[in-house]
């Protein structure tokens, strides 16, 4: 397991975000000029707008897909991994769960400092298998 590997939930998060809001926009406008009146060039925009919400809707598909896959093997990695069970918690809670560091150190009860200092021990011993574990 790689850093880059724990980032690609947070990357898939990101681009499921940005495909839904861009979604929920092409809704608002399909939406908007169904009450429009029915011109040809209207009903071609309207057509176009469908159209591209179709699309939009099969990206987000493939993107949920693609996301659900992602959290799974992660999460698979992470269980396997030789790590303490609070290195591991807080693995899951920041890359498949996508938490900020603030809200893990509300649900681990531990300082904001503290889980810092852990998750970069985590990485650090990615960076170097050999490495001891400490936390």
């Amino acid at each position: 397991m790689t850093a880059e590997q724990l980032g690609e939930v947070r990357r898939l998060k990101a681009q499921l975000e940005d495909a839904e809001a861009e979604l929920d926009y092409l809704r608002g406008l399909t939406s908007r000029l169904k009450n429009m009146p029915r011109s040809l060039k209207v009903h071609s925009r309207v057509e176009e707008l469908a159209i591209k919400r179709v699309d939009g809707e099969k990206i987000l598909a493939k993107l949920r897909d693609a996301l659900d896959e992602a959290r799974d093997e992660l999460t698979e990695k992470i269980l396997s991994a030789p790590l303490s069970n609070l290195a591991r918690q807080i693995l899951l809670l920041r890359y498949v769960d996508c938490l900020s560091f603030r809200k893990i150190a509300r649900v681990t009860n531990y300082s904001l400092t503290s889980i810092f200092r852990i998750h970069d021990e985590i990485l650090e011993r990615l960076k170097h298998p050999e490495t001891p574990w400490n936390a």
